[in-house]
């Protein structure tokens, strides 16, 4: 049904035609890498020298901050402001939230909401998380992937940048559509690297995380930002 009511928003996209860019660009801060929504996907390519360097510096950070919750014992209390902005009403939402993040000895990191009323984004973005583990692992072994992979009726494009003082990994989900593939899920994140920081045991933390969907009739969409304070 989900699925249903999903390609239902993405066909009214694709239905109004092409508008400009301005208008459907996905709302992110340090947007450099934008995503149209009534725009199907760009073709998949190799990083290049400048995004596997990004990738590198990522990823590497990805581990330190595995390394640095190992330290501390696996638990590490972090405070949040969560950013929600609905689909059909005017105006953002902002809340206050701290969170839990717990590290397993597979590697798993989990983030738990101890507010009440405010949820977070439980799936920390990491080195190990299903979605980048493939890239990270390629990059860190020194070879450059593709930017798109297909896991089962879904396409991925995952992309590093720089952009706005930070480090970023763009993970992009697209479902198809009248035989193309478009967006129905941007999740970008701002990674703490020695590009935006000197204190090494911040490294690998996320700054910023945005989850961005389509709205039906909308060219702005739905967003949840979660900073971290």
């Amino acid at each position: 049904m989900k699925c249903f009511l999903l390609i239902f928003v993405l066909l009214a996209f694709v239905s109004c035609g092409p508008k400009k860019a301005k208008e459907e660009e996905v709302p992110l801060l340090g947007n450099s890498n934008d995503i149209q929504w009534s725009q199907p996907i760009k073709p998949r390519k190799q990083y290049d020298e400048g995004e596997m360097k990004v990738a590198k510096n990522v990823c590497q950070s990805f581990q330190q901050k595995r390394a640095t919750l190992s330290a501390l014992g696996g638990v590490l209390n972090l405070d949040f402001s969560v950013k929600t902005k609905e689909c059909l009403i005017n105006g953002e939402t902002v809340r206050p939230a701290t969170g839990v993040m717990t590290s397993s000895r597979a590697g798993e990191i989990r983030l738990e909401s101890q507010t009440r009323g405010v949820t977070l984004f439980t799936d920390v973005i990491s080195d190990n998380h299903p979605r980048i583990k493939g890239f990270c692992s390629s990059v860190l072994s020194g070879v450059a992937p593709d930017n798109t992979v297909q896991d089962g009726l879904i396409r991925y494009q995952v992309n590093f940048f720089q952009a706005a003082g930070f480090e970023w990994v763009q993970i992009a989900e697209f479902v198809e559509v009248r035989g193309q593939y478009y967006p129905s899920i941007v999740d970008r994140v701002a990674v703490v690297t020695d590009y935006s920081a000197l204190k090494k045991d911040a490294y690998g933390f996320v700054k910023y995380r945005t989850l961005n969907r389509p709205c039906a009739g909308s060219n702005v969409g739905n967003y949840v930002m979660q900073e971290w304070l």
